[in-house]
Protein backbone atom coordinates (compact mmCIF):
# COMPACT_ATOMS: atom_id res chain seq x y z
CA UNK A 1 0.00 0.00 0.00
CA UNK A 2 1.21 3.47 -0.85
CA UNK A 3 0.47 6.66 1.07
CA UNK A 4 0.47 9.75 -1.14
CA UNK A 5 0.53 13.32 0.23
CA UNK A 6 0.20 16.52 -1.76
CA UNK A 7 2.95 18.95 -0.73
CA UNK A 8 2.63 21.83 -3.18
CA UNK A 9 -0.34 24.03 -4.09
CA UNK A 10 -2.23 24.82 -7.29
CA UNK A 11 -0.13 27.68 -8.65
CA UNK A 12 1.54 27.00 -12.00
CA UNK A 13 0.61 23.32 -12.10
CA UNK A 14 0.32 21.98 -15.67
CA UNK A 15 -3.19 20.89 -16.67
CA UNK A 16 -2.18 17.24 -17.18
CA UNK A 17 -0.60 17.05 -13.73
CA UNK A 18 -3.62 18.74 -12.10
CA UNK A 19 -5.94 16.24 -13.83
CA UNK A 20 -3.81 13.37 -12.53
CA UNK A 21 -3.95 14.77 -9.00
CA UNK A 22 -7.74 15.07 -9.28
CA UNK A 23 -8.00 11.41 -10.33
CA UNK A 24 -5.88 10.32 -7.37
CA UNK A 25 -8.05 12.46 -5.07
CA UNK A 26 -5.48 15.09 -4.06
CA UNK A 27 -7.25 18.38 -4.69
CA UNK A 28 -5.70 20.42 -1.87
CA UNK A 29 -2.38 20.78 -0.10
CA UNK A 30 -1.75 18.30 2.77
CA UNK A 31 -4.40 15.88 1.54
CA UNK A 32 -3.42 12.23 1.77
CA UNK A 33 -4.73 9.13 0.01
CA UNK A 34 -3.94 5.43 0.22
CA UNK A 35 -3.41 3.55 -3.03
CA UNK A 36 -2.65 -0.07 -3.89
CA UNK A 37 0.71 -0.72 -5.53
CA UNK A 38 -0.19 -1.17 -9.18
CA UNK A 39 1.58 -0.13 -12.38
CA UNK A 40 -1.27 2.25 -13.25
CA UNK A 41 -1.03 4.18 -9.99
CA UNK A 42 2.78 4.16 -10.05
CA UNK A 43 2.66 5.79 -13.50
CA UNK A 44 0.29 8.44 -12.20
CA UNK A 45 2.59 9.12 -9.25
CA UNK A 46 5.57 9.53 -11.55
CA UNK A 47 3.60 12.04 -13.63
CA UNK A 48 2.78 14.16 -10.56
CA UNK A 49 6.07 13.69 -8.68
CA UNK A 50 6.77 17.44 -8.68
CA UNK A 51 3.73 18.11 -6.46
CA UNK A 52 3.51 15.07 -4.15
CA UNK A 53 5.47 12.72 -1.94
CA UNK A 54 4.74 9.02 -1.46
CA UNK A 55 6.01 5.79 0.02
CA UNK A 56 5.02 2.45 1.52
CA UNK A 57 2.80 2.93 4.55
CA UNK A 58 3.10 0.48 7.43
CA UNK A 59 -0.06 -1.16 8.75
CA UNK A 60 0.46 0.32 12.22
CA UNK A 61 0.69 3.88 10.84
CA UNK A 62 -2.38 3.27 8.66
CA UNK A 63 -4.40 2.09 11.68
CA UNK A 64 -3.39 5.19 13.68
CA UNK A 65 -4.31 7.46 10.77
CA UNK A 66 -7.71 5.86 10.22
CA UNK A 67 -8.54 5.85 13.94
CA UNK A 68 -7.55 9.50 14.30
CA UNK A 69 -9.81 10.43 11.38
CA UNK A 70 -12.69 8.19 12.58
CA UNK A 71 -12.67 5.94 9.52
CA UNK A 72 -13.45 2.18 9.53
CA UNK A 73 -10.11 0.46 10.11
CA UNK A 74 -10.68 -3.26 9.62
CA UNK A 75 -12.72 -3.12 6.41
CA UNK A 76 -10.31 -0.66 4.82
CA UNK A 77 -7.21 -2.73 5.55
CA UNK A 78 -8.88 -5.89 4.27
CA UNK A 79 -9.96 -4.19 1.03
CA UNK A 80 -6.54 -2.67 0.48
CA UNK A 81 -5.00 -6.10 0.97
CA UNK A 82 -7.11 -7.21 -2.01
CA UNK A 83 -5.63 -4.36 -4.10
CA UNK A 84 -8.90 -2.42 -4.18
CA UNK A 85 -9.31 1.34 -4.07
CA UNK A 86 -11.54 2.46 -1.20
CA UNK A 87 -13.75 5.46 -1.80
CA UNK A 88 -14.26 6.16 1.93
CA UNK A 89 -10.60 7.09 2.25
CA UNK A 90 -10.32 8.87 -1.06
CA UNK A 91 -8.99 11.90 0.79
CA UNK A 92 -7.69 12.24 4.33
CA UNK A 93 -6.99 15.78 5.47
CA UNK A 94 -3.74 16.25 7.38
CA UNK A 95 -2.14 19.17 9.19
CA UNK A 96 1.15 20.77 8.15
CA UNK A 97 4.00 18.82 9.76
CA UNK A 98 4.83 19.72 13.36
CA UNK A 99 8.10 21.63 13.31
CA UNK A 100 7.71 22.35 9.60
CA UNK A 101 9.54 20.78 6.72
CA UNK A 102 13.27 20.34 7.29
CA UNK A 103 14.04 20.30 3.57
CA UNK A 104 13.09 22.24 0.44
CA UNK A 105 9.55 21.81 -0.92
CA UNK A 106 10.93 22.45 -4.41
CA UNK A 107 13.42 19.58 -4.61
CA UNK A 108 13.05 15.84 -4.81
CA UNK A 109 13.71 13.66 -1.79
CA UNK A 110 16.97 12.26 -3.16
CA UNK A 111 18.20 15.83 -3.73
CA UNK A 112 17.61 16.87 -0.11
CA UNK A 113 14.03 17.94 -0.72
CA UNK A 114 10.51 16.81 0.21
CA UNK A 115 8.99 15.75 -3.13
CA UNK A 116 8.83 12.37 -4.83
CA UNK A 117 9.34 8.84 -3.59
CA UNK A 118 10.60 8.47 -0.02
CA UNK A 119 9.97 4.79 0.78
CA UNK A 120 9.30 3.81 4.40
CA UNK A 121 10.14 7.32 5.62
CA UNK A 122 6.63 8.43 4.60
CA UNK A 123 5.51 6.95 7.95
CA UNK A 124 7.57 9.52 9.88
CA UNK A 125 6.05 12.35 7.85
CA UNK A 126 2.51 11.08 8.44
CA UNK A 127 3.19 10.86 12.18
CA UNK A 128 4.28 14.51 12.16
CA UNK A 129 1.18 15.54 10.20
CA UNK A 130 -1.51 13.77 12.31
Amino acid sequence: MLAVIRIRGNAKVPKKVEDTLQLIGLKKVYNCTILPESPTYKGMLQKAKGEITWGEIEEETLKKLLEKKNLPTKEVIEALGKEERIEEIKTIKLHPPKGGFKRSKKRHYKQKGELGYRGKEINQLIEKMM
